[in-house]
């Protein structure tokens, strides 16, 4: 539950225009992950999971991310917080392995379970917290490989080879996304009572895809309730250069949802 007297990312900085800046995370992710970790298209902050997991949770607690990813969300069992992460892809379950061999170095104690499959078949799974950055809708559908496409895949992402399983929800378009999407969000009120959602509005063709306001207005509708919308300043990543290279404007705020069970 919301601990009435905490205060969110304390050691972040505030900036003018309102957002709270999320610092860099390479050195952790030079430490515990592999080089090419570089390559997932959506990971999010070390720092960002820790802040959220001591804003969220007490130490022995469980977070559960229903879409790891490489495994960012592990960086929480070092805050003594128990750490279970659903995977689809076989290519960063691999990933999260590698990774959970050099936190168990770091912390011998680190209660981590790693589970590779769909977490619409595997949930719900008891939990105190849950916290993950889903994908985006359409992200992984790339029928051509020209422009920015091109230059999107060369430097930094390996799309083809991120989006194997059938069952990754990038590769749906934007109804089949939400439909997915609204099974796990009434799947996931079954795992626990707190939920931290860390999702941004992207852009199509300079217009702007408000998915912030469409993940809330989903997730009141199955049962969960927005207790805060945190906004930050999160880094730029090789995706934004690539884009605003070419004269379009990116969306640089991202939310952290709070969402609490009705």
């Amino acid at each position: 539950m919301l601990h009435p007297t905490r205060v969110f990312a304390p050691g972040f900085r505030r900036l003018e225009n309102g957002l709270i800046e999320v610092p860099r995370d390479t050195k952790i992710r030079d430490a515990i992950w592999p080089e090419n970790v570089g390559r997932h298209p959506a990971k999010y902050s070390c720092h960002l999971v820790i802040t959220i997991s001591q804003y969220l949770t007490e130490p022995g607690q469980t977070i559960l991310d229903p879409m790891s990813g490489t495994g960012t969300t592990m960086i929480a069992a070092i805050e003594d917080r128990a750490v279970i992460c659903i995977e689809v892809e076989e290519k960063y379950y691999a990933m999260q392995e590698y990774a959970l061999e050099k936190l168990i170095q770091m912390k011998p104690d680190a209660d981590i379970m790693l589970l590779l499959g769909d977490c619409n078949k595997l949930l719900p799974l008891p939990a105190d917290c849950i916290i993950f950055s889903p994908p985006y809708a359409d992200q992984l559908q790339r029928h051509k490989v020209t422009g920015i496409a091109a230059e999107e895949q060369s430097s930094m992402y390996e799309l083809a080879d991120y989006s194997k399983s059938i069952w990754n929800i990038g590769k749906l378009n934007y109804f089949m996304y939400f439909q997915r999407m609204e099974r796990i969000y009434k799947k996931l009120l079954d795992s626990a009572p707190i939920m931290a959602i860390v999702v941004k509005d992207r852009t199509e063709g300079f217009k702007r895809k408000h998915l912030v306001k469409e993940t809330i207005k989903l997730c009141e509708k199955v049962g969960w309730q927005l207790v805060e919308n945190i906004l930050l300043d999160a880094p730029g990543t090789e995706f934004i250069r690539i884009h605003e290279s070419h004269g379009e404007v990116m969306v640089k705020d991202e939310s952290v949802l709070i969402m609490r069970r009705r």
